[in-house]
This record gives structure tokens, sequence and C-alpha cells, in this order.
């Protein structure tokens, strides 16, 4: 039975803020000028009402004269609290239309930014897939050790292209500089093997220099040292990603553990999906990982975890053909610092 990811979470609503335009001084001058008028003619009619002169319809003309300001005054209180509350209203809507067009131009840059990047993606890898494909398809002993080698540089290529183009969209969601990861799980292991190797095999160039010491000192390291990558990979958790824009927080409460005790100096929040394929109901083809992390958060998203899915399809495809071209270099015994890259262990 499949069950919900405890370590994700859901994107928080934003919490919405107004800005009021300031108010006309010369309204309330006009306003309190009338509304001082009123009340000093109210308090000479009641005055001289309360001290009647010797003309009854002098008297008489107060009492009416006082009723009907007092009806105007009744009626102008009234219009001036209906009118106040329209006007609050009316002075919001600058700053609402301001918000939601900021907003809305910011998901234009989003979407902008997500299909010039999935065109770059999609681009590369379909240039790959081509060359693997003759390669493939081609009569292994008329593969030349130049096509070989040609082929596994231009994989390398290929994910150059791939980490750069995310770590760029990623970092202008987030408004913070990403890290983006593809870690690869040993070759050798068995189907329920539980002490499977995890090593970190390509990052974006942006973070690899200051990333290099941390993977050599912990990679490769067990799946189950990484609370990321052993949720993925635990059965009871199928096809599942892990997600999390607050690790330290996990980490204090114990709910998260890293083989790298420096971790917390490179990132706060992280997103990780497997690079994998369902094979059949309760069977799945883990080759590795593909992550996404920086400071600020903004990673745990239903719209990232998608994007990043995405592309760890796509990874799952062009790996799955550079084994093929990887096999068929070692049958030619096929010197590269690449190739060797890619199969050494140690």
């Amino acid at each position: 039975m499949k069950k919900d990811n405890p370590y994700q979470r859901k994107l928080k609503t934003p919490n919405f803020f107004m800005i009021q335009t300031p108010p006309d001084i010369w309204n309330h001058i006009y306003g309190l000028s009338s509304s001082i008028g009123l009340i000093i003619t109210v308090i000479v009619i009641v005055y001289n009402y309360i001290n009647p002169s010797e003309n009854k319809d002098y008297n008489y003309i107060l009492t009416i004269l006082a009723m009907l300001l007092a009806s105007v005054l009744l009626m102008f209180l009234i219009s001036v609290i209906y009118y106040s509350n329209r006007l609050k209203k009316s002075s919001e809507i600058p700053a609402n239309y301001s918000f939601f067009k900021e907003q809305y131009e910011k998901q234009d840059i989003i979407i902008n930014q997500i299909c010039e990047c999935s065109h770059i993606i999609t681009h590369y890898y379909r240039n790959l897939d081509f060359l693997f494909q003759n390669i493939i398809d081609a009569d292994p002993t008329k593969v030349s050790e130049e096509d070989l080698v040609g082929a596994i540089n231009k994989f390398d290529y290929f994910l150059i292209n791939i980490t750069t183009n995310l770590q760029a969209y990623f970092s202008q969601i987030t408004d913070d500089n990403c890290s983006i990861t593809i870690k690869l799980l040993n070759f050798n292991r068995e189907p329920n093997d539980t002490d499977t190797l995890v090593r970190t095999y390509f990052r974006d160039p942006v973070n690899f220099k200051k990333r290099r010491d941390a993977d050599n000192s912990c990679s490769p390291c067990h799946v189950e040292d990484n609370t990321a990558f052993s949720i993925i990979m635990n059965p009871n958790f199928q096809n599942i990603y892990f997600s999390e824009d607050n690790l330290p927080d996990l980490y204090d409460n114990h709910q998260y553990r890293n083989p790298n005790p420096d971790w917390h100096k490179y990132y706060h929040s992280t997103l990780v999906v497997p690079i994998s394929i369902i094979t059949s109901l309760d069977n799945r083809n883990v080759l590795g990982f593909l992550s996404v992390d920086n400071f600020k958060g903004g990673l745990a998203t239903n719209s990232n975890k998608e994007y990043l899915f995405f592309v760890a399809d796509l990874l799952y495809l062009a790996f799955s053909r550079f084994n093929s071209i990887i096999n068929l270099a070692q049958t030619k015994n096929i010197k590269n610092e690449k190739l060797d890259r890619y199969t050494n262990w140690n």
C-alpha cells in the first residue's frame, strides 16, 4: 500500500499586503470645517431654545430648524461613514493592482524560464539520443574508437548543459544560488540490497569547485546514511521524492541524516527525485538521484518537483543509452578519463 511521504512539505499560502494611498488633506479640511459649522449652528439653536425669546414664531422656527439640522447632521455622519469605507476600498485598488501585476510579471518570467530551459534540455537530449542511436544500431565492428570517445565526450557536454540550465532556472525562481547534483547508485547491486552505495557523479559547473572537497570526503556513501536517499529507496514509498525547505529543523528533531558533517554550510533546503523507471507494480529500477539545494528555500513545491521529475526521466533514458556506449567501449578496451570516472567506484 502506498504511503504518504512524511518529509514532503506543502507550499504555504503567501501573505498578501495592501498599501493605502495617502488621503487628500483638503478633503479633511472641508469636512472638518463643515462639521464645526454644523456643531456651532446646533449649539446656537439649542441655546436659544433653552433661553426662549418673547417671539413665539421665532421659537417655533428655531425648533423646526433644530430638527432639520439634526436630520442633516445624522445624514452627514452616515454619509461620512459610508464614503469613508468606499474611499478606503478604492484606495486599496492601486496596491492590489500593483501586487497582482507584479505577481503576473513574475509568473510570466518563470513560465518563460521553464519554456527556455525545457527547450534547451530537450534540444541537447535529442542530439545526444540521435548520436547514440546511430552508434548502437551500427555494426559494432564498424564503430571506431574515435566514434565512441566522441560519444562519451558528447554525453559529458550534455550533462554540463543540463545542470547549467537547471542551476540558472532554480536560482532565478528561488532568488538564491542553487546547486544541481547528479548522484549514481553502484551498478552491480542486488535488487533487494539495502546496503547500496551512492556517489556524486556530476555537479553543475557553478558549484563544482566549492563542493568538490565535500564530495571527495563522503562519496561514495551508503544510501541509508542520507535521509533523502533512504526515503526514496524505501520499498514502502513507491516512486517517491524528498523535499524540505528547513533541513536544520529536521536535523534538530533527529529526522535528517547526512554523511557530510558540514552539510549545513552548503545548503538548508533541498529537493531530490530519483532517476528511475517503474518496471512493474512492485519493482522500480533506480539509477541514481537528481537534486537541487540552496539556503533560502522555495524548493519544496509541487511545480518544482514535477519539473525535476521531467528532467530526471530524460536523464534515465540518456544514462540507459550511455551504458550501451560504455559497454561497447569496454569491449574494445578503450581507455578514457570520462569512461573511467563513470565506471570506477574507488
